[in-house]
């Protein structure tokens, strides 16, 4: 999906040095797909003690 969005490009050239990423859309696809991973883990990490388990948490 193409789209176009304004993005501080200080920020933007942070994540590419941290990332190792050569191009600025694979700094975004790998920046979002991290910060999806994180969001996940938050919600496992709530459940810890719960009795509940993480089977039904999207991948």
């Amino acid at each position: 999906m193409k789209m176009f969005v304004e993005i501080d490009e200080t920020l933007l050239q942070e994540a590419m040095a941290l990332s190792n990423a050569s191009t600025k859309k694979e700094t975004i696809r790998r920046t979002l797909a991290e910060f999806v991973r994180s969001c996940h883990r938050q919600s496992l990490k709530s459940l810890a003690g719960s009795g509940l388990s993480g089977h039904c948490l999207p991948a």
